[in-house]
This record gives structure tokens, C-alpha cells and sequence, in this order.
């Protein structure tokens, strides 16, 4: 039986690398090959990265969510990828230079975008790369539907893509944007303080029974949002969840 393409080792090249926040970098991924690409991508699905020895076998691999929008992907074949450094792994690919070569697998994943009228996103930390996606693809194919997103992190100098989605927020583009910051020190920074949870306390929102919830970020961020929204009234069928 033939393996599933998903699977494939594909070559990519690093075509863009760029700071995107304190300890967080982004990589624009390209196909060396344009017909030798993974196949299509839903919004919020994930890749498997590997990171290559000077002979090009496999030097270790690790999985990040995809974090442009599917259509984005599909039209020019990029993959972009947004990483914290926070280990061995991570530190090697902040090593990565323009025209590196890297493999991708993939797209896995059931975390991806479904359409809804209302799509409430709640991310902490580097759990925003797969919201980001959503986000971007809902507001290409979905213009009619409204989009919340509550984002923690713990400064503002943390926060990757903070003045990209301030700027989404304050274009007609139908997205509440609500950053939530657990450690912000400077007051003319704005933005909520405290957890997500702290700010559903303090200024509940009114979730419609036809909205999807999307949660991802660490295993206490996750517990704790879904028991609030659970709390809430949220059926539990449209919360959907990723752990990173």
C-alpha cells in the first residue's frame, strides 16, 4: 500500500528570516522543487520540520504550525513558520541563513479552521502561529463573519505579530483584537492585564451558540480557558483545542 503524501521528505529553502518578538523568529520556507511541494493545506494544520546535517541526512525534526493562511500557501507554495527558541532544536534553526535547505512533511493535523459565523480565538504564546492562519484565512474566505481574538503573552515585547493584528483590528477587517499581558510593567502599553481568564472575569463577552472556540497554547492555558468557556456555556462540541 502506498504511503500517504503527507509523508514524503520534501526539500524547502529558507527564503526569509526575520525577529518577530523578543526570543521568537520567523522562517518564508520555499519549495526547491514548485512541483515537488506538500499538498494543500487546511488553515491551522502543522508541519514536520527537519533540520539537516553539512551531508544532508537528518540532523533532528520537530513539528510547528503553519502560520500564513492556506490560500497563501496553496498560491505561491511558501510556508512560513513562526518559533520560539527555547531548546537545542530551536536554537539550530535560529541558525538557519537564507537559502538553507530544510524537508517538510506534512500538512497533519485536525486543528483547522471550520466555517462558522463567529470565531472566537483564544492563543497563549507561541500557540498564536496556527491562530494567525485562521485568522488570515477566515478573513479571505469568511468577510461576512466576525472574529475575536484574546492573545496572552507575557510582555508586549514578547508578543509575536502584536502590531500586525493591532493593525487588522483598527482596518474594517472584523477582527476584535484583545492582547493579555501577565507581566507588562510599562502602563502606556495597551492592553489588557492579567490572564485570559482574569479579563473574561472582569469583562465577559457574550459567546453565540453558533461560534466556534479555538484554544492553543501551554497545557494550563488550554485547562484553564476551556473550563472558563465551559463555565460560560459553550457547548463543548465547538471548542477545539491544540497543545503546543
Amino acid at each position: 500500500m502506498p504511503l500517504p503524501p503527507q509523508v514524503t521528505l520534501r526539500d524547502y529553502r529558507v527564503t526569509a528570516h526575520r525577529m518577530i518578538a523578543e526570543e521568537t523568529f520567523e522562517l518564508t520556507l520555499s519549495p526547491s522543487d514548485a512541483a515537488n511541494r506538500i499538498p494543500d493545506p487546511l488553515a491551522g494544520q502543522w508541519v514536520m520540520l527537519h533540520l539537516l546535517e553539512a551531508d544532508g541526512t537528518v540532523w533532528a525534526k520537530a513539528a510547528y504550525s503553519i502560520a500564513n493562511a492556506a490560500d497563501e500557501v496553496i498560491a505561491s507554495g511558501n510556508i512560513v513558520l513562526a518559533i520560539r527558541v527555547a531548546g537545542d532544536f530551536t536554537q539550530r534553526a535560529q541558525r538557519l541563513a537564507v537559502g538553507d535547505l530544510v524537508r517538510l512533511q506534512g500538512p497533519f493535523g485536525v486543528f483547522h479552521l471550520k466555517p462558522a459565523s463567529h470565531h472566537y480565538f483564544f492563543a497563549g504564546g507561541i500557540g498564536i502561529t496556527p491562530m494567525r492562519s485562521m485568522i488570515l484565512q477566515s478573513l479571505a474566505q469568511e468577510p461576512s463573519s466576525s472574529r475575536t481574538l484574546f492573545y496572552s503573552a507575557r510582555t508586549a515585547n514578547e508578543t509575536a505579530y502584536l502590531e500586525a493584528f493591532r493593525a487588522l483590528a483598527a482596518s474594517p477587517s472584523s477582527l476584535a483584537f484583545i492582547p493579555c499581558f501577565t507581566r507588562e510593567t510599562d502602563s502606556t502599553i495597551a492592553g489588557e492585564r492579567g490572564r485570559v481568564t482574569d479579563v473574561l472575569t472582569r469583562r465577559p463577552v457574550q459567546i453565540a451558540d453558533d461560534a466556534d472556540c479555538y484554544v492553543c497554547g501551554p497545557r494550563s492555558f488550554i485547562d484553564d480557558v476551556i473550563r472558563m468557556l465551559k463555565e460560560m456555556g459553550v457547548d463543548p462540541k465547538r471548542i477545539y483545542m491544540e497543545r503546543f
